[in-house]
């Protein structure tokens, strides 16, 4: 019966958007959720080896001000950590960048660094999807002039990382011509 009438419906509605779009809303939106939680979990073995030029704006920003001296907050820190870690950075070298910090302290960094790598806590945490750095305002989507991080899909940072990575890699062989 409720496929009769679903069908009944659609051909009444002649395939009205908002009509459909009551049924597949939900379904669409845990879709979205999925992909993003699965993008946040990719692993430094998928990515391949590091590399700083197909970093987001984000993490480029992020970076330039740790170099420069500026006092992070809670939520940049975080972020930085959890993406450098999540494409293959090793803890050692993660703990090198925050040397700059003004409030720096070695034992209480690594600390942080390990725990939120899992190595203390048994737990890797996920890199933050975009909608949440937008939150924390560390997005620079409107900021940015980046074309790649303008795209209306572009929902995390480990995407945007693997898509660039990719993108200058086949580059970079035209380049250098093979």
């Amino acid at each position: 019966a409720f496929v009769s009438n679903f069908v009944k419906e659609i051909k009444e509605k002649k395939g009205e958007a908002k009509f459909l779009r009551k049924y597949v809303e939900n379904d669409i939106r845990e879709i979205l959720q999925l992909k993003d939680k699965f993008i946040s979990q990719y692993s430094s073995r998928e990515l391949g080896e590091v590399e700083s030029r197909a970093f987001p704006p984000c993490i480029r920003s992020i970076i330039a001000n740790l170099r420069s001296g500026v006092n992070l907050p809670h939520q940049a820190r975080f972020f930085l950590v959890t993406f450098l870690h999540r494409i293959g950075m090793k803890n050692e070298e993660i703990l090198k960048l925050f040397a700059t910090a003004p409030d720096f302290r070695e034992d209480m960094t690594r600390y942080q660094i390990e725990h939120i790598t899992g190595k203390i806590s048994g737990k890797e945490y996920d890199v933050p999807k975009c909608e949440t750095l937008k939150a924390y305002g560390l997005c620079l989507r409107d900021v940015s002039k980046d074309r790649l991080c303008e795209k209306n899909w572009m929902t995390h940072p480990l995407l945007y990382y693997k898509l660039r990575k990719e993108w200058l890699s086949k580059h970079s062989r035209f380049s250098e011509g093979q």
